[in-house]
């Protein structure tokens, strides 16, 4: 997904930016891969479907998407690549729980200088390994960086109905 797509359904405030609060962007189900920079700057972003569809998260796809409290990353997705989550400083929680396998991490700042209590929760059956799986095992945040072992996936409680949960 790149910016031009999504500008032919959003007015961006300035030319390299999209800022929108309160509605989702729902990602297409035909987009395999979210681009670099596709939503970086977005500061008032607070809301995105990601679509089991997507098996990238290329560079600075969501860099400094401040609104974000949460992102759900479908099973889908098998990398994820540096700083794609680049300076999420609202996000208390990136949930994998719907992950069957562990995605490939870039090998740079993927979720540097995040919010200062960001939880990393991922599914019970891969805490292990995922904790242990290269890059994953030294990422780093902004400041404590905590893993969570969830039993059940809260992707398709939320997804179900194509909408997020609040």
């Amino acid at each position: 997904l790149q910016l031009e797509e999504i500008k032919k359904y959003i007015v961006p405030s300035y030319s390299n930016s999209i800022n929108i609060a309160n509605d989702p962007i729902y990602i297409p189900n035909s987009v395999t891969s979210i681009d670099s920079n596709a939503f970086e700057y977005c500061t008032i972003l607070n809301k995105i479907v990601i679509p089991n569809s997507v098996a990238s998260i290329n560079a600075n796809a969501f860099t400094e998407c401040y609104a974000f409290s949460y992102i759900v990353i479908p099973d889908g997705v098998t990398s994820i690549a540096g700083r794609a989550f680049y300076r999420l400083y609202g996000a208390r929680f990136i949930d994998f729980t719907a992950s069957t396998s562990i995605p490939a991490l870039g090998y740079n700042n993927v979720f540097s200088e995040c919010a200062s209590d960001l939880q990393i929760r991922v599914p019970a059956a891969l805490y292990d390994e995922w904790i242990a799986a290269t890059n994953w095992s030294t990422v780093e945040g902004y400041g404590t960086i905590t893993w969570a072992k969830i039993e059940g996936s809260i992707y398709e409680n939320a997804y179900a109905d194509g909408t997020p949960i609040e």
